[in-house]
This record gives C-alpha cells, structure tokens and sequence, in this order.
C-alpha cells in the first residue's frame, strides 16, 4: 500500500512505539561500551536483565515479506472542483489492522534517523508487538514475550561507591542508545501518527481478548507504570541475597514490579529522559496523566 507523501510527512509514531521498539537497538550492531574501572566480577545477577546460561530466550521472527511496503507513491494532487477551485484532500481512510501492520513501516521512516529505527521497522505485525508489549508493562511484566531483545547481551554489574554496593555506571550506561533513540521522536509526530492508527491497535487490543478496553487507557496505564518509579536523588544501594541476586536495600525499590525495576536499571539520567519524553508524548497525544 502506497500513501501520499502529504499523509506520511503528516504521520508520526503511536507513543511508546518508540518505549518498547526503541530498546531494540540490541538488535542493532554495538561498539564496545567504554570499560569501567575494573571491578571483580560478580557472582551475583538480577532476574529479567541479561541473558545467562539457563536462559532460553526465543528471537525474533523473520520479517513477514507480506508486510513490508513498496516504494512511497507520489504525492496526491488536490482535485479541483467543477468551478475550478481547488479542494483540499479527503481524510485519509480508516485502516483496519492488517492494512495499518502494512503501511507502517513506510508511515513511520521518517520519524527517527537513528540506525536502530529503521531495524526495528523491519521486523513484522508491529503494531501488534506494540500493544503486547504495553499490556505486559501495563501488568508489570517486561515483554519478552512479544521483545525478546530487550535482554541486554551484557550482563547486570555492580561495583562499590563510597563504601556502598551500588549499580555500575557501565551497566546503566547499556541502555544509553536505546533511551536516547526513544528521547528523539517528535511527540507531535508520534501523536499524529497514533490517532492514524488507534482503530487498528484497538483491533490488535481485541485480539488479546480485552472487549470493553479502549488503547488510549492501555497507554495511560503503561505510562503511569513507568512514571510511578520513584526517581532516586543517587546510585541505589544494592544487597545480595539468596540465590545469587543483587536486591535493592531500599524495601521500596525491591517492592517495584518487575518492569518498573527494569526501568530504574536504566540509570538516573536514562530515567530522567525517558520521565520527560513520556509526559510530552502524553501531553502531545491528549492522554491525561494523574499528577
């Protein structure tokens, strides 16, 4: 399916597109992250973060030939009426989910220049990995199921502050790229872009068995998931426990969810980006946020 190119400047990204697929830039190739002041390695991991010797983590499908779009179509020529005025275009078409899951990749090209965008763009039934994966943050889960990636290739590290068991700075620092690619989608853009496509993502919502949920209250509730996440003044002390796991010593970091502390591995500063592009995707896209 070929759209406009008035259409696909207009569009942008569905919010959180960017939450879930833009920590796909594992999927992208990365230069080794700077190395940190040698700290002894550690027998000791966190559950969810990187992929260990008992893991079994299913990759990704192929791309789906079927869903990926030709070569964008010219720009439509306004039509001119029988009195020779020009009239402006009509509203684009209502597209149903397989249509939406066709056009997106085109839709949304322009959306980012960075490498790990145009990647996850290639992968196929986007918009249905997308919904997945806000129902599973929206349930406190961290979506492997429909992002298997988001495992880091790089295990969870941690390393001593003023006498204190803390995260490593390198082991935040994995998620830069990814915080970064998400920090660089215009919330107008991926505003627009999501009242193009919410008939096909309530379609997709549907699919998951949720009949009387509407998408804007999947994405609120997402959101309000990661932007619950108390934000730490410094580098949270960690414990280590049974079992060979890091622990948050603070009881109310270790109470989080599983994907709200998945969140506060990101780092300080990755957290304060991420807080920020959520409240102005929120605000660009009209979905009200309680305070």
């Amino acid at each position: 399916m070929s759209l406009p190119w008035r259409s696909i400047l207009s569009y942008g990204l569905p919010p959180l597109l960017v939450g879930v697929g833009l920590l796909s830039y594992y999927l992208w190739p990365r230069s080794e992250a700077p190395a940190e002041p040698a700290s002894p390695p550690s027998e000791y991991s966190v559950p969810g973060d990187s992929i260990g010797p008992g893991d079994s983590v299913v990759p990704l499908p192929p791309v789906d030939p079927a869903l990926v779009p030709g070569t964008a179509g010219a720009a439509a020529a306004a039509v001119p009426s029988p009195a020779g005025e020009v009239l402006p275009d009509a509203p684009p078409a209502r597209l149903t989910l397989a249509q939406a899951e066709t056009a997106l990749p085109e839709m949304a090209a322009s959306l980012s220049m960075h490498p790990a965008w145009s990647q996850w763009l290639k992968q196929g039934k986007l918009i249905q990995r997308l919904v997945r994966a806000l129902d599973d943050i929206s349930l406190g889960q961290i979506p492997l199921t429909s992002c298997a990636f988001l495992r880091s290739q790089e295990p969870f590290t941690a390393g001593r502050q003023a006498g204190r068991l803390t995260q490593s700075a390198a082991s935040a620092a994995r998620y830069n790229a990814v915080v970064d690619s998400f920090c660089a989608i215009d919330p107008a853009a991926a505003a627009a872009l999501f009242k193009r496509l919410e008939p096909a993502m309530q379609e997709a919502l549907h699919a998951l068995g949720y009949r009387d949920r509407s998408v804007r209250d999947l994405v609120r509730s997402a959101m309000a998931t990661i932007l619950a996440v108390p934000l730490p003044a410094s580098a949270p002390e960690l414990v280590t426990g049974d079992g060979k796991l890091y622990r948050w010593a603070d009881p109310e970091l270790e109470a989080l969810n599983d994907v709200q502390k998945f969140f506060l591995r990101l780092g300080t500063d990755n957290m304060l980006k991420v807080r920020r592009q959520i409240a102005l995707l929120a605000a660009a896209a009209g979905i009200e946020m309680k305070q």
